[in-house]
């Protein structure tokens, strides 16, 4: 069987993939409706042409570990394949823990006691070869040192290491989402080789994983913050005292707002004011950001709440279309998302890059961090507006 075969390029770094699938089996709609979630099925591979993937399943007459391949995987209703990367003897670690498997298939079955001890608390299955997808994983990582999930989870579910790659976008990157058969290897080489070149990539480090949510940003102290609502709409919060009365914000906040009523009317969204916190300094930023945020983030959405830099420590032209770009995601979150409705972050990022900024601006001034393939996707969601407009764009993107 296939484990691994190594990039022609930065030999110091290699990807490591994580595959979850939105399902359509058998067991979809039971473990949709357990974890709440529409990924219900897991994989790993360390191939970087993803023509073999690793995990545990019940297919057929085939119980236990087994090697997937896309045709197998054609069966899902879409995949979201991820890249982390690792050293050279991590590397080895993983593959040594997949051989084990490999050599050991007879020995393994699917574990349906993982998840019915779950599910009512009747504890742990503890057996290596009785497994899930999901467990499967999780177990071939940890035991290499990458953990991505608690150890208080009794069966680490597709959900948990969706949550978990949320959450650690610094060192894990999405690299597609989409049908399986659509997957283009030569297109994923481009990806993982532009990102092992960018300054920030950065090398999987434990000890900057987080396994659960570190911090709300909501209970951050704000006292020292003035705050002030703008236009019956926005709740600002900020330690630039300036900017309340200073004309070119109010302007192009007036701006903001105007285009988020715009597309909320085409989409047929109701337009939720929102609370926007501008931080003056990158230290500021940093303590609602996990205490670390890259150089280059400019601001992020969570949940309903949007925390970004102030404009003068913004060093492009394009901060009031960011702030657009993040207040989309708000309107996305209280229309659809409380809805229990589900969308990829490619194409939610493909959205508010569309509607938030002209794309050939986007491309000139932010091509950095994952930036790009929400490039890509704004070009997809640019395309699908054109052909039926905003409720074509909905329709083709939310589950």
């Amino acid at each position: 069987m296939f484990i691994t075969e190594e990039l022609n390029s930065n030999n110091d770094v290699y990807p490591v993939f994580i595959a979850l699938l939105r399902g359509k089996t058998f067991f979809s709609g039971p473990i949709g409706a357990w974890t709440k979630s529409p990924y219900t099925h897991a994989s790993i591979t360390l191939d970087p042409e993803l023509r073999y993937f690793y995990s545990f399943n019940m297919v057929d007459n085939d119980d236990g570990f087994i090697m997937e391949t896309r045709k197998t995987l054609n069966k899902s209703e879409g995949i979201n394949i991820s890249v982390l990367f690792v050293d050279k003897q991590t590397l080895n670690r993983i593959s040594r823990n997949l051989k084990t498997y490999i050599k050991n298939k007879d020995k393994t079955s699917f574990s349906i006691r993982r998840i019915i001890g779950a599910a009512f608390g009747l504890g742990k299955e503890t057996s290596p070869w009785k497994q899930v997808c999901s467990s499967f994983v999780h177990g071939i990582l940890s035991d290499a040192g990458v953990k991505l999930c608690s150890d208080d989870i009794k069966c680490v579910k597709p959900s948990d290491l969706a949550a978990s790659i949320d959450k650690n976008k610094k060192y894990i990157y999405q690299v597609y989402d989409g049908p399986v058969m659509d997957i283009n290897s030569d297109d994923i080489k481009i990806k993982i080789n532009q990102i092992k070149g960018l300054k920030k990539t950065k090398l999987f480090d434990q000890d900057k994983i987080v396994l659960t949510e570190s911090i709300d940003p909501s209970s951050v102290d704000r006292s020292r913050y003035d705050n002030f609502v703008l236009f019956n709409f926005f709740h600002v919060y900020t330690t630039d005292y300036t900017l309340k009365d200073d004309p070119q914000f109010n302007t192009q906040m007036k701006w903001v707002k105007d285009r988020i009523f715009e597309i909320c009317e085409m989409a047929g969204w109701q337009p939720f004011p929102y609370e926007l916190t501008l931080c003056n300094s990158f230290e500021d930023l940093d303590e609602f950001y996990n205490h670390e945020a890259p150089k280059w983030v400019t601001g992020f959405t969570y949940g309903d709440k949007v925390y970004m830099k102030a404009p003068h420590i913004y060093p492009g032209n394009l901060y009031y279309n960011i702030v657009l770009h993040e207040c989309i995601h708000v309107q996305i979150f209280l229309n659809e998302k409380l809805k229990h409705k589900t969308i990829s972050r490619e194409d939610e990022e493909g959205m508010a890059v569309f509607f938030s900024t002209p794309l050939n601006e986007w491309l000139k001034e932010l091509n950095h961090g994952p930036n790009w393939y929400y490039y890509e996707s704004a070009i997809r969601v640019q395309d699908d507006f054109m052909r039926g407009g905003m409720k074509y764009v909905i329709k083709n993107r939310f589950k």
